[in-house]
């Protein structure tokens, strides 16, 4: 599907075709009387500039307006959405000079599917801005409010269906995934972003400890979606709530590596693991340590069915400490960060060339990415998201999409400093956050969360069997752990959780008092992915979504939890 006219990409003074970032263009002061506060700036939100989305902010919230400017502080984090302060929460990041989708979404797909969304619902009212239509902006009916709910930025489908069925809005001008990544892609490789000071975390000889951590999302047998056929994406697990704990917890780590910034060299250090278990090796390591059965064979409980794939730590693996040389070109090629001159140089949108990914170097595993790369000065976090395009022995990004002839992936990095090798950073959960989820008769229903020093205090409502019903109880964290909000009750760290556990898919019984290891009764087993792009200097302003599916990998319910302060 693609919309007419998509290749002639808008522009403005304002933003040379940023993708739709958050430019900074003015300051403005505080209210005489009042006690200092952060210094307020104009930013703009753009792909062309986005007039109507609706931010909130400690120190201000609104529609854009004017070619998508808005104010908020500088020390600011912003919380974006289509529809109004009660319609779809788009994401939220760090104030910074220019966020794009990559930034507010938290994943690739779901910044290309963000894209599609704007770019489909643009009134054409301006050739140089988007501008989201008076319904989205303006008396925003019960119809509307309750079909935006409904929409699932890791869902194409569920946008599609909006805008064709709420918005009216024809298969012709619903732009397609490539036209919307070419637009985003073209756009932001030609803003300068971010600062043009040195980024001190990758000063060279500066002793600094980086970890680099990876988290595979999913894997597709051809190169595109096909939404109407048997073609979908496979979604890797990273936990699995149904084992035993001694035997989950021989898997849980995180892929990293941990690099050390000496003068001469770059250290891999000893604690790094890039090793996984996949799927099949998965399922016969599991029924190894469950059933003492090491032969190879597997359990059936282990032997996850599609849409679902095992992407376990193998913990009995650890990458060999190296010395990698600053000049080497493998250095350079996998580590570029490490040789940024300025923060500028982290901030970017890069489309590889064709590379033959084969051992043998014979042409059989063709292979490009496309991947975002941004760095928030105020986390200290270097993200970057990925996709990777297979076409198998294909030498052309066009490469037919035929099941095993290519194929695409997408993952996950996030890059920051630590104190130790050992050590890591944390998403401090302590205090009260807000759940919204949509109920099955399209109402709203609001779950606050206090997070106590030694328990969870749960009340307002949550969707029963179809419809808001009101609830109050409270957990240990042991209770919670036990279910799909797997990174609590840790040893030292009851209440917190690492990137990699809030970006996870975690397989879990949804049955009362269940205990690990026992079989799950039928219709309770679910898996959910989370989501979590980190804001604020503490990690803890950015809005966590759970994506709950079915074993048939069908959306059972789809929640936003954002901490309130």
């Amino acid at each position: 599907m693609s919309k007419k006219g998509s290749s002639a990409f808008k522009t403005s003074c304002l933003t040379m075709a940023v993708a739709f970032g958050l430019a900074g263009c003015g300051g403005g002061d505080s209210d005489s009387g009042a006690a200092p506060s952060a210094k307020k700036q104009v930013n703009t939100f753009v792909d062309a500039a986005v007039d109507g989305l609706y931010y909130q902010a400690a120190n201000g919230s609104g529609f854009t307006v004017n070619g998508g400017q808005y104010e908020a502080a500088t020390t600011d984090t912003v919380t974006f959405f289509i529809g109004g302060e009660s319609g779809l929460k788009v994401g939220a990041a760090s104030n910074r000079d220019v966020i794009s989708p990559f930034e507010a979404a938290g994943t690739y797909e779901r910044a290309i599917n963000l894209a599609i969304l704007l770019q489909s619902l643009d009134t054409k009212e301006s050739s140089e801005n988007l501008t989201l239509p008076a319904t989205l902006t303006g008396n925003i009916s019960q119809t509307e409010l309750e079909a935006l709910a409904n929409i699932s930025l890791d869902d194409v489908e569920t946008i599609i269906y909006f805008l064709k069925n709420i918005m009216g809005i024809s298969d012709s001008d619903i732009v397609s995934e490539a036209d919307a990544t070419a637009h985003m892609k073209t756009a932001l490789s030609t803003l300068n972003r971010g600062s043009d000071a040195a980024p001190a975390m990758f000063k060279r000889g500066s002793g600094n400890i980086i970890r680099d951590i990876y988290i595979d999302q999913y894997q597709l047998h051809t190169l595109f979606d096909n939404i109407d056929g048997n073609e979908k994406k496979e979604f890797y697990v990273h936990a699995d709530k149904t084992l035993k704990q001694a035997d989950f917890d021989k898997v849980r780590k995180p892929i990293r590596m941990i690099y050390q910034l000496n003068a001469d060299t770059i250290k891999l250090l000893a604690s790094s693991s890039d090793a996984s278990l996949g799927s099949n090796a998965a399922a016969s390591y599991l029924t190894c340590i469950a059933t003492n059965d090491c032969t190879g064979a597997t359990n059936s409980r282990f032997n996850l069915t599609s849409p679902y794939l095992y992407k376990l730590n193998n913990p009995e693996e650890l990458t060999p400490e190296q010395a990698l040389n600053y000049d080497g070109t493998d250095t350079k090629s996998y580590l570029p960060h490490f040789f940024a001159n300025t923060i500028s140089d982290l901030n970017k949108v890069v489309e590889t060339d064709i590379y033959d990914d084969s051992d043998p170097k014979d042409g059989s595993d063709m292979q490009y990415n496309i991947y975002s790369q941004s760095f928030d000065e105020v986390t200290g976090v270097l993200t970057v998201l990925e996709k990777k395009f297979n076409l198998g022995a294909g030498t052309a990004k066009t490469a037919p999409s035929v099941r095993n002839a290519g194929g695409v992936s997408e993952k996950i990095r996030f890059i920051y400093q630590v104190d130790s090798e050992m050590g890591d950073r944390y998403v401090d959960f302590t205090g009260k956050w807000v759940d919204q989820m949509t109920c099955d008769n399209g109402e709203i229903a609001k779950m606050n969360f206090d997070f106590q020093a030694n328990q969870v205090v749960v009340s307002g409502q949550d969707c029963g069997s179809s419809a808001p019903e009101d609830m109050s109880e409270t957990l240990s964290y042991a209770e919670i752990a036990n279910i799909d909000y797997w990174w609590f009750n840790q040893n030292g760290r009851e209440a917190k959780a690492t990137l990699t556990e809030l970006n996870s898919t975690v397989r879990f019984c949804d049955e009362d008092n269940y205990v690990m290891g026992n079989e799950c009764s039928a219709g309770k087993e679910y898996f959910v992915k989370w989501s979590y792009m980190p804001a604020g200097s503490d990690w803890d302003e950015g809005v966590l979504t759970r994506r709950k599916m079915r074993p048939d990998g069908t959306t059972a319910r789809v929640s936003t939890m954002q901490k309130v302060f």
